[in-house]
């Protein structure tokens, strides 16, 4: 195995994000909850219940997984996709039969009760009239509506474009002398970008940096945050050594990994400019996209990647690169709209 890429034989299996069993979690968790609500009403089981359905997701997909490397014809398809819809009946199936176990197991012992006779002023109980649903509908429905209409609203939002082309990039950055190179249109089908910059620089030393930077007028399908090089590199066979956050000058933080591939290393530094904000942390990245499409109408942004072979010395390393990062500061402002980094 290499990262994501998993050799049998003489072939190669990539398992893509979309298959890493994530994204199996969440739906089986939602059936679990409708599942509990008709048919369980302990809470002790309710937990055990969903719980169980996150190792069940995993495994379920683990056995999928192994099926396509021993039977190619489900790694695409339609047996691709009905092996997916697979997982949420056998998966469906292991919740039943996991409730009935726990049903028998903690089954309530009967218990005779005598039965007494109605005196003559007694009468048999009746059941209570429930009361009407017409105000939990209409609060229902009202919630329904606020919902249609803050969605709609957010789906409004403005295309920023870049301040200038990409082609007008310059080719000289201090003692860097740059070259741009094709893009694999596939690259481009993958990340949803709306505009892209591939160039290698070089200097007078020898070494070489290589900047990718894909732009987005507007963010519709999580485009940079499924391709940082956190998810795509590991994809291309690279190990992760070492991660973490460093400065590349006062108050401008970024993304760094040390990453390996067949005894060779290379240094990455990856940042994104998200609707104006300069961002390092993922995880918190998607609420305030979600808020600034709502106050800001925007949800422009970009993903800037660089990358250097490390020599002997990774910390002389890491300041080559450090200074050239210091060198684009300058420069991307003149393409892309962002303000100074905030702690957010």
């Amino acid at each position: 195995r290499q990262g994501n890429i998993i050799e049998i034989g003489y072939t190669q299996m990539e398992v893509v994000a979309a298959c890493s069993g994530l994204r199996y979690i969440m739906p089986l968790l939602s059936l679990g909850c409708i599942f509990c609500y008709f048919y369980q009403r302990r809470i002790w089981k309710v937990a055990v219940l969903l719980a169980a359905m996150v190792p069940t997701a995993i495994i379920a997909n683990a056995v999928r997984v192994a099926g396509m490397g021993i039977f190619p014809e489900l790694q695409a398809g339609f047996w691709h996709s009905f092996s997916g819809w697979l997982i949420f009946i056998i998966s469906f199936g292991f919740l039943f039969l996991l409730n009935r176990i726990l049903n028998i197991i903690d089954a309530p012992q009967p218990q005779a009760q005598p039965i007494l006779p109605l005196k003559v002023h007694e009468r048999e109980p009746t059941l209570e009239p429930r009361p009407p649903l017409t105000r939990y509908l209409t609060a229902a429905l009202v919630l329904v509506l606020i919902g249609i209409g803050v969605i709609r609203y957010s789906l409004v939002i403005t295309p920023m474009p870049l301040r200038q082309s990409f082609n007008l990039f310059p080719l000289q950055l201090g003692s860097w002398q740059g070259k741009n190179l094709p893009v694999d249109p596939e690259m481009i089908k993958a990340t949803w970008s709306d505009a892209h910059l591939n160039m290698v620089y070089r200097n007078s030393e020898g070494q070489q940096v290589s900047l990718w930077i894909a732009y987005y007028k507007k963010d519709e399908q999580g485009g940079a945050f499924k391709h940082t090089p956190r998810y795509c590199m590991t994809g291309s066979g690279w190990e992760t050594l070492k991660q973490g956050v460093t400065e590349i000058a006062p108050g401008y933080p970024v993304d760094y990994m040390v990453m390996g591939s067949l005894g060779n290393r290379i240094l990455v530094y990856y940042w994104q400019l998200w609707h104006g904000m300069w961002v390092t942390e993922e995880k918190i990245t998607k609420p305030y996209l979600i808020w600034d499409s709502l106050y800001q109408r925007r949800t422009d942004g970009a993903l800037v990647r660089l990358i250097t072979p490390v020599g002997n010395n990774l910390q002389e390393t890491q300041e080559v690169l450090k200074g050239f990062a210091r060198l684009l500061l300058p420069v991307l402002p003149q393409f892309i709209s962002y303000d100074k980094p905030q702690n957010r």
